[in-house]
């Protein structure tokens, strides 16, 4: 009885001596409490993935090797596609499914076109080329190569744009600042929280960038609201462009990214601003106080609206 309980004794062989290497399972161990022979060593995982011949494991209840089957085709080897998360399988990277890091930074684009395919009718991923023209004026998303025009745009307008937005420090104007706002026009219109466009004058023979109008605060789902907000060179003003530009943007917003109400805030003094919205058919819905931080101080702002429904009127 004392050699049967002593060779039953993890680590030990039949005679009662340890076994060479004996322990945990493991690559190039030996099965404990089992006689130290090469049909017992434990193989490594690429080994038993592979079906190998000398991928061997001891069987659970008996006291020989029987060989690893191969997986089946396409579990796991290497240059094979990976098991794609979907029915019956989890998201990597988290217990409940859910994904984080890169791959949510990667799906949320995909997440707000699947939100907005449902109740509007916005499925396709809208184009960073798109280009819309009017009859003297077009608008189309900022592009790297519009970072010099721009910064001179910005320096040359400081003092007659000041009176209308909110303080910029000394940094915005300069062509760090300028490339800054750049960037985040592109990862807004990635993640379809806003889209930035840059208004060009075409009457010349050569396309010259005058401003910038954009849509931004765009919520979809049941709200499908978004703001606009435009300026125009001081020198290119009384023409008709920003006009122009309001009368496209409007467009985008209904038929491209099926919005249902699209709003602008006016200064009351702003009488400009005040024309155009005024020529564009927006509708004056009433005095927001203390709206916007502008140069410092909480200014009022009359807020203008137009309807899908409204815009569908018009354009009839």
């Amino acid at each position: 009885m004392a050699d049967r309980a002593r060779a039953r004794r993890p680590g030990l062989r039949g005679d009662g001596r340890r076994a060479r290497g004996a322990g945990a399972r493991g690559p190039g161990r030996v099965a404990a409490g089992f006689p130290a022979v090469a049909a017992d060593r434990v193989p490594g995982a690429r080994a038993q993935r592979r079906g190998e011949r000398r991928a061997v494991r001891r069987h659970p209840r008996r006291q020989r090797s029987v060989p690893v089957q191969a997986r089946a085709r396409g579990g796991g080897r290497r240059g094979q596609r990976r098991r794609r998360p979907g029915r019956g399988a989890r998201a990597p990277g988290r217990a409940d499914g859910r994904l984080r890091g890169h791959r949510a930074r990667r799906a949320a684009p995909l997440r707000l076109r699947w939100q907005a395919a449902g109740p509007v009718p916005f499925n396709r991923p809208i184009s960073p080329r798109l280009r819309l023209d009017g009859e003297r004026t077009a608008i189309r998303p900022f592009a790297a190569r519009d970072l010099d025009d721009l910064l001179a745009l910005r320096q040359a307008n400081r003092a007659f744009l000041e009176p209308y937005e909110s303080t910029r420090d000394a940094r915005f104007y300069t062509a760090e600042g300028q490339s800054r706002e750049l960037r985040l026009d592109r990862e807004a219109w990635t993640t379809g929280q806003g889209y930035g466009f840059a208004i060009l004058d075409t009457t010349g023979e050569v396309d010259r960038l005058i401003g910038r109008i954009a849509v931004a605060n765009v919520v979809l789902g049941s709200w499908r609201n978004a703001t606009i907000g435009y300026w125009v060179d001081e020198g290119s003003g009384s023409r008709g462009h920003a006009t122009e530009a309001v009368r496209l943007v409007l467009r985008f917003c209904f038929e491209e990214l099926g919005l249902h109400r699209v709003q602008a805030a006016v200064m009351p003094h702003n009488e400009r601003s005040l024309r155009v919205v005024g020529k564009c058919g927006l509708r004056q819905e009433g005095v927001a106080l203390g709206y916007l931080e502008i140069n410092g101080r909480w200014e009022d702002h009359v807020i203008f609206a137009m309807t899908l429904e409204e815009w569908r009127a018009q354009q009839s």
